[in-house]
């Protein structure tokens, strides 16, 4: 008798030909969590790198900042080979200028955000600052080129010295009006400049003739314009010509951004070198240095005996704030402050700081306006200046 085959052939087949809705429903919730889980650790990780690179982007600038004004600082009141102003005779050859572009006596200057002092409250609140027109809102009062330019509530820091980057005088020196160098071509016309000599001598001009082919060398002679006065046409062979330069350093918001800034002005001849530019003015121009910077608070540090220690050098007595400052010839150390924001605003951050210390001048964020979450750091320093 034959067996049915089909009555004992087993139905694995059909039993296994696809997912019920329950199994399906299972899959989909695994996989779900999965994702979910994936999805945030891939968030955690973004927020932590964003945040780690936003503290290293505040630390960079405030840094850069800091080195950059420290460099300055250093060379503040350099005038060659003799630097100590009480001892040089200088002259000013120019003429219908602001008196703020010829103070080369005052190798630092400072000007003294009114009501920031030491124990003062600061608030800051708007991301993008005033910048007010107001220059009796420092002390003293802003000169004409900064006013407008300046956040309210903030330092201004001016420094002068004699660049080092000078030619030398070669005989015949001069006669009567104008120098002989071993490379005048290195400054255009237009220039600023300053002729010292280890005698004690400085002689501040503007350069009147062309130098030529600049980059080859040009002529060696440079001109004043006019006559050269008579105590300074016998400086020595072992006297220099060089760039003067003035740099003010302060916190603005550059039409471009609307960021607070940190920058750096200076003669604008520092930045034009040809020939054809413009030099019946003498110009300013404001750098962009660092972004980000929200305050500069500086003290200067004044020595009030007058006397020097075991070392040669002198000692600070008293920190004090530039509307305090009766000559600053005294100052012999500055310290600065700086607030650093980050760019942008970070989801990691739900309560950020918002309380610091700028030289004992108590700032408090207050950004009322918008939802303001960003990362902030103070940076401060203390500078000895040298040539004193």
């Amino acid at each position: 008798m034959r067996r049915n085959s089909r009555a004992i052939k087993p139905r694995t087949l059909r039993s296994q030909a696809g997912l019920t809705l329950v199994e399906l429903m299972i899959a989909v919730a695994i996989g779900t969590i999965l994702m979910i889980g994936v999805i945030q650790l891939f968030s955690g990780m973004r927020g932590a790198y964003t945040l780690n690179e936003s503290m290293s982007r505040v630390q960079e600038s405030g840094r850069f900042a800091i080195d950059y004004m420290t460099s300055d600082l250093r060379m503040a009141g350099h005038m060659g080979c003799m630097s100590n102003p009480e001892r040089i005779d200088f002259y000013s050859h120019i003429d219908g200028e602001d008196d703020f572009f010829t103070r080369f006596m005052q190798g630092i200057e400072g000007f003294e955000a009114v009501g920031t002092g030491p124990g003062d409250n600061l608030p800051i609140t708007a991301l993008t600052p005033e910048t007010p027109n107001d220059g009796d809102q420092w002390s003293p009062a802003l000169p004409s080129v900064l006013a407008g330019q300046v956040v309210e509530g903030s330092d201004v820091l001016v420094v002068r010295y004699m660049s080092n980057d000078g030619v030398d005088l070669v005989p015949p020196v001069t006669n009567g009006s104008q120098w002989h160098t071993d490379g005048g071509g290195v400054f255009p016309k237009g220039t600023m400049l300053l002729t010292t000599d280890c005698a004690g001598r400085a002689f501040l001009f503007r350069r009147n003739n062309n130098c030529g082919s600049c980059d080859s060398g040009g002529n060696s002679n440079i001109q004043p314009g006019g006559s050269i006065p008579g105590r300074f046409r016998n400086m020595g062979e072992e006297g220099e010509v060089a760039r003067a330069m003035q740099a003010a350093y302060f916190i603005g918001v550059p039409a471009s951004t609307g960021v607070p800034t940190l920058m750096r002005q200076v003669f604008a001849d520092e930045l034009d070198d040809d020939d054809d530019a413009d030099d019946d003015e003498l110009g300013v121009r404001a750098v962009e240095l660092v972004p980000g910077v929200e305050s500069m608070q500086v003290l200067y540090g004044i020595d009030t005996t007058g006397t020097r220690d075991a070392s040669g050098s002198f000692n600070v007595n008293r920190y004090v704030t530039a509307d305090e400052v009766t000559d600053w010839g005294s100052v012999r150390a500055v310290r600065i402050s700086l607030l650093v924001r980050s760019e942008e605003n970070l989801r990691e951050i739900d309560e950020p700081i918002r309380d610091f210390s700028l030289q004992r001048t108590n700032v408090n964020v207050d950004i009322q306006d918008e939802f303001d979450r960003r990362n902030r750091r103070t940076f401060s320093t203390t500078i000895r200046l040298r040539n004193r």
